[in-house]
């Protein structure tokens, strides 16, 4: 399979982007409605505000299969506007989010055949919302000289880099590539971290790769602040335990996160996934009485924590982040419906006023914020 064909997908919605299709969200097929309601995808499956808080893009579900990439400019005439579409079978366009006021950055996943095995597989691109026009900003790799390839497009880390206007960080895969008959090949092997220019694709690194490295977290300042690495027993085989390392605001070298403890307890297990930079804390998924919870700790080597969220009768699953900063400002859980709990006063109360507005009092997820 050549990277062409594994990276299609990016090319499929490139190409698609001026085609016309039946309007997707309030066109219904005949037959009884209820076997419509039934089988109907949800209208908006993924939504993104700009950091001016005068666009929109959205997601919605297009004919039969397809994704369409819509944008509303609030400041001219609010008309919706179809940028990217998507009608490739065996791929869907996933998310997309603002990097800026010109460009988003928007995640596809798909499958490809690998000879007689379909493996899933996703990338990433920009698109820019005046023209549709789409950049590649999944690491490339030479088919040929690669010695392995990698099912995965990164990850973004960051969408707002402080002093790098137009870039985002990125987790990346490198994979090495041959090197008999030439010297340039590249034998960079692991999972670090790139500065990626979203208007030209142009990269540098700024963690190198690291074969042990399964994940990294970065503050909502845009520097990269956790790292977490698969252990190895003495032969070379995954032990399935990790280490997990912190970074000060000042930089450094790496430290052992570590040693942890609430309210005088010891905490066996913690598992980061979001940084505050202004509180230098790191929020993140514990037990408690044997189900996950939301806890933090400074990154200060200190280790003195505290439970943020807990449920006697639930997990708490997820953590709810907004705006470009990806600022943590509550979390959620499922009882016999999804709940969610707001840490930030502000939006708990929003979020409480707009369901009392509302008919039927739904469940107000806030997703987006502009950069005020």
């Amino acid at each position: 399979m050549t990277w062409g064909n594994r990276l299609a997908i990016g090319l499929l919605l490139a190409g698609t982007a001026g085609a016309t299709f039946a309007d997707p969200v309030f066109a219904k097929a005949a037959g009884d409605e209820a076997a419509v309601r039934f089988g109907t995808r949800e209208n908006v499956l993924d939504i993104s505000l700009s950091p001016s808080g005068e666009k929109i893009a959205f997601i919605s579900a297009g004919p039969e299969h397809g994704e369409i990439l819509s944008i509303i400019d609030l400041s001219t005439d609010a008309t919706v506007r179809r940028i990217l579409a998507n009608s490739e079978i065996i791929a869907d366009l996933d998310s997309c989010e603002w990097a800026d006021d010109e460009r988003l950055v928007c995640s596809a996943s798909g499958m490809a055949d690998v000879g007689d095995l379909l493996i899933p597989f996703d990338r990433l691109f920009a698109v820019e919302a005046a023209s549709g026009k789409v950049t590649e900003i999944s690491r490339r790799q030479r088919g040929g000289e690669s010695i392995g390839f990698s099912q995965q497009g990164g990850s973004v880390l960051a969408l707002d880099v402080g002093g790098e206007q137009g870039k985002i960080l990125m987790a990346s895969e490198a994979v090495p590539e041959m090197t008999t008959g030439t010297r340039l090949a590249n034998d960079d092997e692991g999972l670090g971290v790139e500065l990626v220019d979203i208007r030209s694709g142009a990269r540098r690194n700024r963690e190198k790769p690291d074969p042990g490295a399964t994940r990294f977290v970065a503050d909502d300042a845009g520097r990269v602040r956790i790292k977490v690495r698969a252990r190895f027993d003495g032969a070379g085989r995954l032990t399935g335990n990790y280490e997990y390392l912190y970074r000060p605001t000042e930089g450094g070298v790496w430290k052992a996160l570590e040693n942890l403890t609430i309210d005088g307890q010891r905490v066996p297990y913690f598992s980061p996934a979001a940084v505050d930079a202004a509180r230098d804390v790191t929020y993140g998924f514990t037990k408690n009485n044997g189900y996950d919870a939301i806890a933090e700790f400074p990154l200060d080597g200190t280790g003195k924590g505290r439970l943020v969220l807990a449920r006697s009768d639930v997990d708490v699953d997820s953590l709810i982040r907004i705006g470009r900063q990806r600022r943590v400002v509550g979390a959620s859980y499922a009882t016999e419906k999804r709940q969610i709990a707001y840490f930030d006063p502000a939006l708990a109360r929003l979020a409480r006023d707009l369901a009392a507005a509302l008919p039927n009092r739904p469940l107000i997820n806030l997703v987006g914020a502009s950069a005020d």
